[in-house]
């Protein structure tokens, strides 16, 4: 998906299970894992894990995500978290898995 801009901040978002992997889908025991997102820097901080979680959304299939806890941080490590009211998908095209 096409950035709004040249200028990114990496973020990072962990999936990891909340349960058992058997008690996954077997379209969901290979979600797991920490994907790498461009954000454009033409948004907030405050932002960056709205449109970080958009585009895995966009781009991941997820039978099930309450079987799933979802951790955004920035390159620092930083933990960032959604703003609350976020338009889910409103923001897809301001972010791209790398």
């Amino acid at each position: 998906m096409p950035l709004m801009s040249d200028s990114t901040v990496r973020v990072f978002i962990h999936v990891n299970p909340v349960g058992a992997d058997e008690a996954l889908s077997p379209a969901d025991r290979d979600v797991a894992g920490t994907y790498r997102v461009a954000v454009s820097a033409d948004l907030l901080p405050s932002q960056w894990a709205d449109a970080a979680l958009d585009v895995l959304h966009a781009c991941v299939v997820i039978d099930d995500e309450s079987q799933f806890e979802f951790t955004v941080e920035d390159a620092k490590g930083t933990l960032l978290t959604g703003t609350p009211g976020h338009l889910h998908a409103s923001l897809v095209d301001a972010a791209e898995l790398i």
